[in-house]
């Protein structure tokens, strides 16, 4: 995909979290991009360095994180570039994000009509009345029912599947140009999940927004996406089209994800696969692959080589040595 065709590119990105003795490279050399009302999904275990990842395109890190390398180009500006204030005025009005606890994100104090408010404030010259007529569109949009009423409840008056719906009211109030959802539907009992995705697919349809989903939930990639970036310990270790990574997983640790899916098929009182080991230390990150102390098909080069992307298929990228003899060696996709 060119570029210029792009809303967002990641180029190389590394954000390392400075402890001593050895910083921790929580997001090391990821590159991917999304282009305009596109879904791309971030799929990996806990750990892997997904939400770091998001953070860091919204320059919302930690204290002790920073971002070392790498370019965030929207729309043709780097944001690791541009000045506080520019940043800013970027976050929730250009990009927004949905955190992952609707409960821990808004503010207990205040009622959720005045908090809606607010983001809305905070980028658009509008009178009260105005914002006022906003925020009850918001919120039918959104299928909160009684808006008028509900709008002066507080969040703990809410469930869990409305308040991440008013989470997402809060992150659309300005029509952003793309919108982070990060685990959006955790905690949340299975029909409303579905609520949930339903209503993004209809609001990406309503205003054209392009969506970064991380998840670790595969169903819910197989469901929303357009293409998947399979994060491991880091890195991007396979890119993909959704249809692709699911017919033809081309990464062993993303074949081991699939596999680890519960099926029909599962014969009674069957273990169910799941992928020996952890996501390994951050500080002190093996040699080589970094997937090779997990991988069943690891070899010896594997053990002490860094793996480059091949090009396995049609826009399908891998990072691994099993494709090694198809001269398919690319630097970036």
């Amino acid at each position: 995909m060119k570029e210029s065709s792009a809303l967002l590119v990641v180029k190389d990105l590394k954000t390392y979290f400075l402890t001593k003795p050895k910083p921790i490279r929580a997001v090391d050399d990821v590159s991917f991009s999304i282009k305009q009302g596109e879904t791309l999904g971030l799929v990996g275990e806990s750990g892997s360095g997904k939400t770091m990842t998001a953070l860091s395109i919204l320059r919302l890190l930690p204290r002790f994180a920073k971002i070392v390398q790498g370019e965030i180009l929207f729309n043709g500006k780097d944001l690791v570039k541009v000045s506080e204030s520019e940043i800013r005025e970027i976050r929730g009005n250009e990009i927004s994000m949905i955190f992952q606890d609707p409960m821990t994100s808004l503010n207990p104090v205040y009622n959720v009509g005045f908090q809606i408010s607010e983001a809305i404030l905070a980028h658009k010259k509008m009178l009260r009345s105005e914002v006022s007529q906003r925020v009850l569109e918001l919120l039918r949009l959104v299928g909160i029912p009684s808006p008028e009423k509900r709008m002066k409840d507080f969040p703990h008056e809410f469930s869990g599947g409305m308040r991440q719906r008013i989470m997402i009211a809060m992150a659309i109030a300005c029509n952003p140009k793309l919108l982070i959802a990060d685990e959006p539907t955790t905690a949340l009992d299975v029909t409303i999940q579905a609520q949930v995705l339903e209503l993004m697919r209809d609001l990406r349809a309503k205003i054209g927004t392009s969506i970064l989903l991380i998840t670790h939930d595969l169903g819910v990639i197989a469901e929303m996406c357009d293409r998947v970036a399979v994060m491991y310990a880091g890195q991007i270790v396979e890119y993909a089209d959704v249809y692709s990574l699911f017919k033809n997983p081309a990464h062993p640790y993303t074949s081991g994800l699939l596999r680890s899916l519960p099926g029909l098929n599962v014969g009674l009182g069957k273990k169910l696969y799941s992928i020996e080991g952890v996501v390994p230390d951050m500080i002190n990150i093996p040699a080589g692959c970094r997937f090779h102390p997990r991988c069943e098909k690891a070899f010896d080069r594997c053990r002490v080589e860094v793996p480059p992307f091949y090009n396995v298929g049609s826009r399908q990228y891998a990072r691994c040595f099993l494709y090694s003899d198809l001269e398919c060696k690319v630097e970036k996709y």
